[in-house]
């Protein structure tokens, strides 16, 4: 009889936004409307202003929305998942994972293996982009013989990318005078 053998995965995912050139921010499109006070913890007020971590506060402008569309466009979401699989074939299990982060977009950012006489596990990171989340963690388990965990984050990150572009538009304001 074959011996049954430990998958870990350790799923991170990010996608940076196409108009942000910051390698960890997520955009998801399918997020509940803004309230006022979810935009003030933003750091948003009703007058779409920003406060960055310096005090000062700058108007922001919101690209590609009108009244009538949706605000959660612009959210930036970091989406994390943990799986916990049992397969009957280590390889093979490896290659389909491997195979599958390719299809959707996305690329192996960080693998690690450990072997004991009676199980092989690995940990691997893999990168997608966040329209493709939920299709690769739907593809994952296919294969597997048990998912023993199974565990998805995500975190808002707006804030930090409304300070992060505040604090350019400053520096590049003041590099002009």
């Amino acid at each position: 009889m074959q011996k049954i053998f430990f998958l870990l995965f350790s799923c991170t995912f990010f996608l940076s936004c196409g108009k942000s050139t910051q390698d960890s921010k997520l955009e998801v499109k399918d997020m509940e409307p803004d309230s006022p006070a979810m935009r003030k913890e933003d750091g948003l007020t009703d007058m779409n202003m920003v406060m960055d971590s310096t005090g000062k506060v700058t108007p922001i402008v919101l690209q590609g929305t009108s009244q009538g569309q949706n605000s959660d466009w612009d959210k930036k979401i970091v989406k994390t998942a943990f799986l916990k699989l049992e397969v009957k074939d280590f390889k093979i299990y490896t290659e389909i994972s491997h195979k599958a982060a390719k299809q959707y977009g996305g690329y192996i950012a960080n693998e690690e293996q450990s072997q004991s006489e009676e199980k092989i596990e690995s940990t691997i990171s893999i990168k997608v982009p966040v329209e493709q989340f939920e299709s690769l963690m739907n593809q994952l388990p296919v294969g597997a013989e048990k998912i023993v965990e199974k565990r998805i984050t995500t975190e808002d990150v707006t804030g930090e990318v409304v300070d992060t572009k505040s604090r350019l538009q400053a520096k590049e304001q003041m590099r002009l005078k």
